[in-house]
């Protein structure tokens, strides 16, 4: 009996500590907003509304100032894919009409400029009010092939306008013109 305690003593520990770890990560994701969602939240109240406020139709934000901004270490990354989302677009009523900075977009230095393209006040509603569903995608393409078979007599229009000319550096049997040599 002894030895059958012992036995569960350490599994029911670490099943112990992995429900409280769980728990723990629980209440900090239903508590705390993701990066992408602090971003967000920050530039809607430090260049957008102060934009729209003066006015302007075009603002520029640099990841890197964002960054600091914020205090973060080591997330300009998710900073950069934050600011060039089209959630972030969607939820605040912006458009990306360009994008500066390091070839590989993820740099202090990435600067993204957005066009103010509606009101704050109808921002963000178009996704909580449009819902797709399946319903409204019938007959979306009704009016492409309208004749039954249609798809199948385009495929084949397509496939005999197609000209196939082989490469004769991988083919040696072909001179350059595309023969058969003899």
């Amino acid at each position: 009996m002894e030895q059958k305690g012992k036995a569960f003593g350490p599994s029911l520990f670490l099943l112990g500590i992995c429900v409280y770890v769980l728990g723990v990560m629980y209440v900090c994701e239903a508590n705390v907003p993701g990066l992408n969602e602090t971003v967000r939240e920050y530039v809607l109240s430090q260049y957008v509304r102060p934009a729209r406020e003066q006015g302007l139709d075009v603002v520029r934000i640099n990841a890197g100032e964002v960054h600091r901004s914020l205090r973060w270490v080591n997330r300009v990354p998710s900073v950069c894919t934050a600011l060039g989302s089209q959630r972030l677009q969607r939820e605040t009523g912006l458009e990306l009409i360009e994008k500066k900075g390091p070839p590989s977009g993820f740099g202090t230095r990435a600067e993204f400029t957005y066009r103010i393209a509606r009101p704050e006040s109808t921002a963000g509603q178009d996704v909580a009010e449009k819902k797709v569903t399946l319903d409204d995608l019938y007959g979306l393409f009704s009016g492409m092939f309208p004749e039954p078979g249609g798809m199948e007599a385009w495929i084949r229009k397509e496939r005999a306008a197609m000209t196939f000319r082989p490469d004769p550096n991988l083919d040696p049997e072909l001179d350059p013109e595309g023969e058969e040599s003899l």
